[in-house]
């Protein structure tokens, strides 16, 4: 797709890495976002930007991937809440034949947002009267409340990918069943099973002849339960898949901190072992962003000294670097350009062929898709790349 095509050209992935840490939240947002456009193909791109806009819009919003799903095969109980951003093959809402239940709050107040406070009166008598402020305020509340309720049922149903199971029992009113039953047009009466066909979909409804029975259990023993003889199909383990997990450069040292019992240590090629005095101290993090502006500007190593220190307090300034932390950060940022002269290196990369700094890259490993940033790539008289 375009979309496909782009994420690959830009290294949108590769770049998210950099900012996405451990969690892969943003990385897992990119797939749920391109999934959602395979499932909903087939149109063109105007008609595409509009569903993104009326998705944007809607009251309903769908939650964030959570980078890493449940596992497979196996039956997770979550509130409504809980289930935001998660999506299965089979979802079940049940007990949907129970009264709703709005907030719980007090009796005599409640808050509008644009009117402040309301509340009942005591009238001559003693009694508690509502007025008429009061009385529009708990309209307005009621259909709030309602308004929440059909967000969250709304989200509770579309968990579902492959099959939705509407469960509770008949007869109450002001319930979600008869609200799924009066919008599908479907009675209270009639066969034990039924399918009601709609344009995209169908409904298959199951009427149970009559209630079961409930035994009296006086003696408190346990009642055998009788057994299986085949599991059905839905209720059998999901075979899981595995997907490739992104992996960003800067837990590399983690995951290859131990290989075969042996410890390998890990340590910068350049390290300054000055260490300035405590409390001017400039964050690693900044010192970092600096050098690599710098590196990016590679004719700067050789300017001189006045003129390069002035670039590095820009950047740093542009890093938005404290006043207590200026000198700090160009010092040190300066020492780490040095060093990187006096190495071998330095002579090398000056003779390259070619340079590239800040380069986006995805490679394909056993352990996963590792995303990360290379701060320096270049070609050297032999046309191989280091």
């Amino acid at each position: 797709t375009i979309l496909r095509q782009a994420i690959d050209l830009t290294s949108y992935e590769a770049v998210l890495a950099k900012f996405d840490g451990q969690t892969g939240r943003q990385h897992a947002n990119v797939q749920k976002f391109l999934s959602l456009t395979r499932e909903r193909g087939g149109v063109s791109l105007s008609e595409f930007l509009r569903r993104i806009r009326d998705l944007k819009a809607r009251e309903a919003r769908e939650g964030e991937a959570l980078g890493k799903e449940p596992e497979s095969g196996a039956v997770h109980l979550m509130s409504i809440h809980a289930s935001k951003g998660l999506e299965y093959p089979v979802i079940v809402v049940a007990d949907l034949g129970r009264r709703k239940q709005a907030g719980f709050g007090s009796p005599y107040l409640l808050h509008d947002p644009a009117y402040g406070l309301l509340c009942k009166v005591r009238d001559e008598l003693g009694d508690w009267v509502r007025p008429a402020g009061y009385a529009w305020g708990e309209w307005l509340h009621e259909r709030m409340e309602e308004a929440e309720l059909r967000r969250l049922f709304y989200v509770a149903c579309t968990r579902a990918a492959d099959l939705l199971i509407l469960s509770g029992q008949v007869g109450n009113r002001n319930t979600w069943l008869t609200d799924v039953q009066d919008a599908c047009e479907i009675g209270e009466d009639g066969s034990p099973e039924e399918v009601v066909d709609f344009d995209d979909y169908s409904i298959k409804v199951f009427r149970p002849a009559e209630a079961p029975e409930i035994e009296e259990n006086s003696d408190k023993r346990k009642r055998e339960s009788k057994g299986m003889e085949q599991v059905p199909k839905l209720a059998q383990p999901i075979i899981k898949q595995v997907q490739p997990q992104p992996i960003a450069v800067t837990r590399l040292e983690q995951l290859l901190s131990r290989h075969d019992g042996d410890v390998v240590e890990f340590r910068p090629a350049m390290w300054s072992s000055e260490r300035p005095k405590r409390g001017r101290r400039a964050p690693g993090y900044l010192v970092g962003n600096i050098v690599h502006m710098a590196l990016a500007h590679w004719e700067c190593l050789e300017l001189p000294e006045s003129e390069r220190l002035r670039l590095l307090e820009n950047y740093a300034r542009r890093e938005g670097a404290f006043p207590d932390a200026l000198v700090d950060a160009v010092q040190r940022s300066n020492k780490v350009l040095m060093d990187l002269k006096k190495h071998p290196f330095y002579e090398q990369i000056c003779l390259a062929q070619g340079r590239h700094h800040e380069v986006p890259f995805s490679l394909i490993t056993p352990a996963g898709i590792l995303h990360g940033i290379i701060d320096l790539l270049y070609q050297d008289q032999d046309g191989r790349w280091h």
